[in-house]
């Protein structure tokens, strides 16, 4: 179906993920019916919910056509991800998670920038306390504009563009022949990257127009369980998908992210209230670290990787600093 336009904006397709989040719901969704860019359409994928979430959906379905109920059996956020993108008929396709919220100026602004720049991939920055999301038309900004590569990169070398769905507009197209991940944690690894090698021009713009809402018990603010070593394949995956790309310091760049996703991962397993209980992974993580080939030319990080091999066991409590420190 021909994406529509009214008044010349171009349909979005906004998807928000609903999964027992009856407390957030209605602030989401309120957000999102105050955007000041009025063409969009409004899918609410409800994963399943035991709680009053689905409820919540029927009651603002009622109020605004643009909105759309699609229920599900509960499969995970890739999935729910997925049919939105199934079901979407936009232009562009924003995602939305159903405990956060947006600024006014959220689709607007993003359009904005994708239209001014040739762009179908805009990130904009995500805040972390309600005060700091923009609420006024005039605002300040910095905007970056990256070549796929460069957004690639950016993603290898903990840069400007990250890896996470949110808090960014998509050019609908970029999703042809690319899904997430059905069933795994962490599917945003998996799958940004792609459309970002896919893109010609990556926008990036530091203007705070996403609250994310740091909830107990969501997936990245759980504590470590064994499910996130998934995050230990992605390089791998990463390489199989570019094996066939040319791209300048490609191997460098993947070597300094194996590094600092194991250095993550032993963080996450120091800090954990079950320590105990992944002692046996430690020694996993450490051969890994000390197969990684890092270049001389990152010699902090080929420091580091020396002093973590050789001390970790006995520099423990030292450890839970290093991430802060690189």
């Amino acid at each position: 179906m021909k994406p529509k336009k009214e008044n010349n904006q171009p349909l979005v397709s906004i998807v928000v993920s609903v999964y027992n989040v009856s407390d957030y719901l209605e602030d989401c969704i309120k957000s999102i019916l105050k955007q000041v860019y009025k063409n969009f359409e409004l899918l609410l994928v409800n994963d399943g919910s035991q709680d009053d979430s689905g409820k919540i959906c029927r009651y603002f379905s009622t109020k605004d056509s643009r909105i759309k109920i699609i229920e599900k059996v509960n499969s995970g956020l890739a999935d729910v991800r997925n049919v939105g993108i199934r079901y979407s008929s936009g232009t562009y396709i924003t995602f939305v998670d159903g405990d956060d919220y947006v600024s006014p100026f959220y689709l607007s602004h993003l359009v904005e920038l994708a239209q001014k720049n040739n762009s179908e991939l805009v990130q904009c920055n995500l805040c972390l306390k309600p005060q700091e999301l923009i609420k006024e038309f005039d605002f300040n900004e910095k905007v970056d504009l990256k070549t796929s590569e460069s957004a690639f990169n950016d993603i290898l070398r903990f840069g400007q563009f990250k890896t996470y769905a949110c808090g960014k507009l998509y050019s609908s197209s970029l999703f042809e022949g690319i899904l997430y991940p059905s069933g795994k944690l962490m599917e945003d690894s998996l799958t940004t990257y792609k459309l970002a090698l896919r893109s010609n021009k990556v926008v990036v713009t530091d203007a705070k127009l996403y609250y994310y809402r740091q909830r107990t018990g969501s997936i990245l603010n759980s504590d470590f369980n064994k499910d996130k070593l998934i995050l230990l394949d992605v390089p791998n995956e990463i390489k199989r998908y570019v094996s066939k790309l040319t791209l300048p310091n490609f191997i460098d760049n993947l070597h300094y992210y194996q590094l600092r996703i194991n250095i993550n991962l032993l963080n996450q397993i120091i800090l954990s209230s079950n320590k105990n209980d992944y002692d046996k992974y430690i020694d996993e993580i450490l051969l890994r670290i000390k197969n990684i080939k890092v270049s001389h030319i990152d010699i902090k990080y080929y420091l580091l990787q020396k002093w973590i091999i050789y001390s970790f066991k006995s520099y423990t409590c030292i450890f839970v600093f290093i991430e802060k420190l690189i």
